[in-house]
């Protein structure tokens, strides 16, 4: 993955080689938080101006928060005709998520989810 300022998007993530229809990509990776921390920290962004936010809701009252400590997959955009998927799968008893390539990617081609 190689990461590019987009037009509209900020920042986000192209592949480099290219990517089977159903092979992993990356783990989604950050800190797990409750609804209520989840909550206050939307809120406090909203007040300092920030428009981008990397949060994913693994189950009820739990979410991946990857603003702080992420990794590459906190880069990949929404898009309606997304190339990507989340899957939950369990880990150790931990719900972790894995995107998945939902058809072929061409190299240079931007990563995608549909959020």
């Amino acid at each position: 993955m190689m990461f590019l300022q987009t037009q509209l998007c900020g920042w986000g993530v192209v592949a480099l080689e290219a990517i089977k229809k159903g092979e992993f990509v990356i783990e989604y990776i950050g800190e797990v938080i409750s609804d209520a921390i989840c909550e206050q920290r939307l809120w406090d962004m909203k007040h300092r101006g920030d428009q981008n936010f990397y949060m994913c809701e693994i189950r009820k009252d739990f979410i991946i928060d990857a603003t702080f400590k992420g990794n590459s997959s906190r880069f990949l955009n929404h898009s309606c005709d997304p190339n990507c998927k989340l899957e939950k799968w369990q880990a150790d008893g931990e719900t972790r998520v894995g995107v998945f390539a939902s058809r072929v990617i061409e190299p240079g081609e931007p990563l995608t989810y549909d959020y």
